[in-house]
């Protein structure tokens, strides 16, 4: 579901300089940084009264001595203590003289004395901070004097920094988008890597933002040649000095509300013009999706340093080695994307895929794609979405043949295809796994039977206290099992370094941004990025399924890909088992006769496939993976999309053909 990995409350801060100063007492020695080390000492100190002067007298060692008298061995007592004192006291000075001067030396070796020491980052958000990014969540609770429901869900705010206040967006009416001026972190990028393979980061300083660019279908005019719009576009838009053949902008798509949807275009490394696109949706709903082409399958990897700096890599494991990458901030409000006016934000899903279906076929077109073959992906709510964004794609392109495009396929990764299902799979589950017992279960099967009821009437509003993050269900076998990360359980109880990735490419996103066509807007970064506007307006929505559109594309030809990682807790692995036995086209009907193979990389397994025997519905479970595959086992997930693409003609081939041995233990790693 579109669930927040994040939300990631507050962000990671920094440890304070622990070298400063400390304050002496007036009338003990104390060592000061000044630039000769000076042993400083208080005017009112006590006077030798035998040397009639201070101990660290400049005239001491002119002062005449007096001589002591020779006296009777009565009085050699007396003498031998005086001789004892004067010593005591010239040997006192000397361990202290050492000692202070050690404490100097050691001082001077820790960079005490420098004014440039480099704040470390605290690796580590809140494990309850980062709610926000893959399924829906529930709105922080608003300030005073409004009255609303306190929710203690994984969005919670990191209280380890504290966040600038808000200020107001550039958009004129558009007061629900509120983004903070300046990154809630503040690592210096500039700071020197102990990477070596890092690439080097853009240099940002003293940039005017660049101005706004607005793509309109109604702007593309035929009568040009197309060949010089496009020149003009690539210029217009290119952010190379972030990615290589990388281009950004916005595209209109409602004119009276004034609703901009942000997009982020990448080209395939291969140089190849013909190259599938693959356009990425993000979850939520309200999580962005331009975030992912600094992390996951993206071209880039953006990651913290030892000093907290930002750490830039190539990314081998990226989507865009042969494909096209087109990611959306979607539905509008999220990310980079705005509006004028409050009616632009989507209320349902068929509005948001709407507008999505607006964007795609004017950004293909206008930068010459269109003939390229599409393929449509969707994580947690963005896999509700896909499917719908397909449908609306195909029916647009029927009603107007300007809008063509070449759709081939739709890829569901951990999807909230089918919220029923997703509900009904809780107790099983996680009783399977043991997290809690058939007590609890029993509890846990009462309030999926209520909200299945609620979601079955079509009470999709009232049914949302169950399927929030600090839900009825979940908020019980947190109690019940003390996991603070669902997205993986892996990390179910230790997540402090699952979101870092995540803080990191949006802080990155905000430090290159003067780089973006998006003039003086900013990228949110608290809660992951998560726009609670977006997701209140869809409130409602998140119930619903898309199921229907899944075996609508079927029956229409169009692939379609379902994968999930075992260890996702949000969206259990049963749920999409579930929802793809109920459909009800005929390829998935003979997939339920095909028995899963085990599928292996260089000799081991990563995970279990099947096909139907026209490779039209596939069905993959992904090893030591949650939520998100693509970050969990990013090698694994690039092999299983060029497999399913049929970039290997062996692949290809074999998917194809009807596999004549139930062989389980058949080795796959051949067609890698």
């Amino acid at each position: 579901m579109s669930a927040p990995i994040g939300g990631m409350g507050q962000e990671q801060g920094f440890t304070p300089d622990d070298d400063a100063v400390p304050e002496g007492n007036p009338q003990t020695p104390t060592v000061f940084p000044d630039d000769n080390n000076v042993l400083y000492r208080d005017k009112t100190e006590p006077i030798d009264i035998e040397q009639n002067e201070t101990l660290l007298s400049a005239d001491k060692k002119n002062a005449p001595r007096k001589r002591a008298k020779r006296k009777d061995p009565d009085e050699e007592g007396s003498n031998l203590s005086q001789i004892l004192q004067d010593n005591l006291a010239a040997v006192c000075l000397g361990i202290a003289f050492s000692t202070l001067l050690a404490v100097v030396c050691i001082i001077y070796a820790t960079g005490g004395f420098s004014e440039s020491k480099p704040h470390r980052h605290i690796a580590a958000p809140h494990p309850r901070a980062s709610a926000a990014v893959y399924k829906h969540i529930a709105p922080p609770p608003t300030p005073p004097p409004v009255v609303t429901k306190h929710h203690s869900s994984h969005h919670t705010t990191h209280s380890s920094t504290v966040a600038p206040a808000p200020s107001s967006t550039p958009s004129g009416d558009d007061q629900t988008l509120r983004m903070p001026t300046q990154p809630v972190l503040t690592p210096d990028p500039r700071a020197p890597s102990t990477k070596t393979d890092s690439l080097p980061l853009p240099q940002v300083s003293d940039l005017k933002p660049r101005d706004m660019v607005v793509l309109d279908d109604i702007q593309f005019d035929s009568s040009k040649g197309q060949k010089e719009q496009i020149e003009k576009l690539r210029e217009r838009t290119q952010t190379n000095k972030v990615l290589h053949n990388s281009f950004a902008g916005y595209v209109l798509v409602n004119h009276l509300s004034g609703a901009h949807m942000y997009y982020w275009l990448a080209e395939a490394r291969n140089g190849n013009k013909t190259a599938p696109t693959i356009v990425w949706l993000m979850g939520g709903p309200g999580a962005p999706s331009c975030v992912y082409m600094l992390q996951a399958m993206g071209p880039l990897d953006v990651t913290y340093g030892p000093k907290g700096e930002f750490v830039l890599k190539e990314n081998m494991h990226s989507w865009n080695e042969k494909y096209n990458m087109l990611y959306l901030d979607q539905p509008v409000g999220t990310g980079f994307s705005w509006t004028k006016h409050p009616s632009g934000f989507a209320t349902t899903d068929e509005q948001a895929a709407g507008h999505i279906a607006t964007a795609v076929p004017t950004i293909l077109h206008m930068y010459g794609i269109q003939e390229n073959p599409l393929f449509i992906f969707g994580l947690s709510y963005g896999g509700k979405m896909a499917p719908l964004v397909a449908e609306t794609l195909i029916l647009v392109a029927e009603k107007d043949k300007s809008r063509y495009i070449n759709l081939q396929g739709v890829g569901i990764g951990n999807g909230w295809t089918d919220p029923l299902s997703v509900v009904r799979s809780y107790s099983f589950h996680y009783h399977a796994r043991g997290y809690i017992d058939a007590a609890i279960a029993d509890e846990v099967k009462k309030l999926e039977a209520e909200v299945a009821l609620l979601l079955s009437s079509g009470d999709t509003c009232n049914a949302m206290k169950y399927l929030d993050d600090d839900g009825l269900i979940l908020t019980k076998m947190q109690k019940a099992t003390g996991i603070t990360n669902w997205y993986d359980l892996q990390e179910g109880f230790s997540p402090k370094h699952y979101f870092a990735p995540l803080t990191a490419s949006l802080e990155f996103i905000n430090y290159v941004r003067h780089l973006l066509p998006v003039g003086k807007r900013t990228y949110p970064v608290e809660n992951g990025g998560m726009n609670y506007t977006v997701y209140k307006k869809l409130k409602c929505a998140i119930g619903r399924s898309s199921k229907p559109q899944v075996d609508g594309l079927l029956k229409r030809g169009v692939r379609v890909l379902v994968y999930h990682g075992e260890d996702d807790g949000m969206i259990p692995l049963a749920s999409a088992k579930a929802w793809v036995k109920s459909l009800t086209e005929k390829a998935a009907v003979d997939l339920q006769e095909v028995h899963q193979k085990p599928w292996q990389m260089n000799g081991k397994t990563v995970g279990y496939w099947r096909s139907d025997n026209n490779s039209l519905l596939s069905e993959v479970l992904v090893l030591h993976a949650g939520h998100m595959v693509a970050k969990d086992q990013p090698a694994v997930s690039k092999a299983m999309i060029e497999k399913w693409m049929g970039e290997n003609p062996e692949i290809e081939e074999n998917l194809k053909s009807k596999q004549k041995s139930e062989d389980v233990s058949e080795d796959m790693s051949a067609y890698f």
